[in-house]
């Protein structure tokens, strides 16, 4: 785990507390602990995706996050980031949501 933890820009935050159930200091714990799959990232930028399952709200959602910094920009649903970036592979989506199920 890196000594640096993840935090929420107010963007994140905000579309966190709309998107999701589940509370952010849940979410951070995610990311912090690596349960999330890295699915890329920005051409020319730090921010990564990665894909994470929320228990609370039975899907997976993609946070946008800083690699350096480790804070997030936003939190967006698979169907949304599907239409503005790219597919997301099945296996990844069953990777994620078998990272918190153990």
């Amino acid at each position: 785990m890196s000594s640096q933890r993840t935090t929420f820009s107010r963007h994140a935050c905000e579309r966190l507390a709309e998107r999701l159930a589940a509370e952010p200091d849940e979410i951070a714990d995610q990311l912090d602990w690596d349960l999330a799959v890295n699915i890329g990232g920005e051409k020319g930028t730090k921010r990564i995706h990665r894909l994470f399952f929320s228990r609370e709200d039975h899907q997976c959602f993609v946070a946008i996050q800083d690699e350096k910094t480790r804070t997030v920009v936003t939190i967006l649903p698979v169907d949304y980031f599907e239409r503005i970036a790219y597919r997301i592979p099945q296996p990844f989506l069953i990777e994620a949501e078998q990272l918190v199920s153990c």
